[in-house]
This record gives C-alpha cells, sequence and structure tokens, in this order.
C-alpha cells in the first residue's frame, strides 16, 4: 500500500475557521448573555469573554450551526455577520517552518557540543536561543490555530428594545 510516512500532495481536507457576529434586540441584556453561555457549555464549548452587552464564545465546529439557530431564537436579529477563513495553506507553512526550525535546532545543539572555544560556544548559544524563541512563538500560533479550527468563534451584542411594543 501507500507509504505512510510520504507526505501528502492533496490535503484531505480543508482547514477553516468559522466566526459569527451578531446583533440582537433584547429586554434584557443580562439574561441573554446567561443563555448564550450556556448553550456555548452545553454544546461542550466555553466562555471567551463577557460584558454588560456583549459575550463571545468558542463553540466545537460540528455544533457551530446549530449553536447559533439557537441563538436567533433569543431575541430579533438586527444584523448578522459570519465569515469562514480557510487557513489550511497557513497551518501547513507553518508547520513545515516548525519542522524546519526544529532541524536547525538540533544541528546547533550538535554544533555547541563540538565548539573550539568559549567565544565559538556563544556564538552558537545565541542562534540556539533565537531559534529556540521562534520555535517556541511558532508553536504558540500553531496552537491557537488549532484552537480556532476545533473551536467557532460567536460573539453576540444585544441593544435594549423598547419595553412598549407599538
Amino acid at each position: 500500500g501507500p507509504d505512510p510516512a510520504s507526505p501528502v500532495k492533496t490535503q484531505a481536507r480543508q482547514l477553516l475557521i468559522y466566526t459569527a457576529t451578531y446583533h440582537m434586540a433584547v429586554f434584557e441584556a443580562t439574561p441573554a448573555i446567561d443563555a448564550v453561555q450556556k448553550l456555548a457549555e452545553e454544546a461542550g464549548g466555553y466562555l471567551v469573554s463577557r460584558g454588560d452587552r456583549e459575550i463571545t464564545v468558542r463553540v466545537p465546529v460540528d455544533l457551530y450551526r446549530g449553536t447559533l439557530g439557537k441563538v436567533t431564537a433569543l431575541g430579533d436579529v438586527l444584523h448578522r455577520e459570519e465569515s469562514v477563513e480557510d487557513v489550511t495553506e497557513r497551518f501547513y507553512d507553518l508547520l513545515v517552518r516548525i519542522k524546519n526550525a526544529r532541524a536547525m535546532r538540533d544541528l546547533m545543539e550538535q554544533l555547541l557540543t563540538q565548539a573550539k572555544d568559549v567565544k565559538e560556544a556563544l556564538a552558537v548559544e545565541r542562534e540556539l536561543g533565537r531559534i529556540t524563541a521562534e520555535i517556541e512563538s511558532m508553536e504558540g500560533r500553531m496552537r491557537l490555530l488549532k484552537e480556532l479550527i476545533a473551536f467557532s468563534t460567536i460573539t453576540v451584542r444585544f441593544e435594549p428594545r423598547p419595553t412598549e411594543q407599538v
């Protein structure tokens, strides 16, 4: 069969980040914000931030549509924005850059053991520190990217609705 170690030329699936921002009219913002948080937690998601009039949550991507449907039942939707960002290329590019940087770090660690003098050792150590910091930064970006692919972001801003309905 095919060699599992060989790099896959065609990606099996696109890596997408879903984001939605809703503006809604409700009589009271606080219970509506509580309700959004509860919907997110019931879906296996979590709270990102909340204020007096606004809440941001993340929900597992497969429950994103369903959760949005439930959110719309909380009041009148005044405005909605939804976006889908394809991060497939960025993801795999970052993966390759991390792999290359790790290989470079391994090489530097080897060079360090072979340094002829203190001056050379210090130069290698400096470069090693720079590469290590770069790897940590890229790994941090990778973690965030994976998180945003797995969990879609929903922000809801609530506007007060007048109590008197005409």
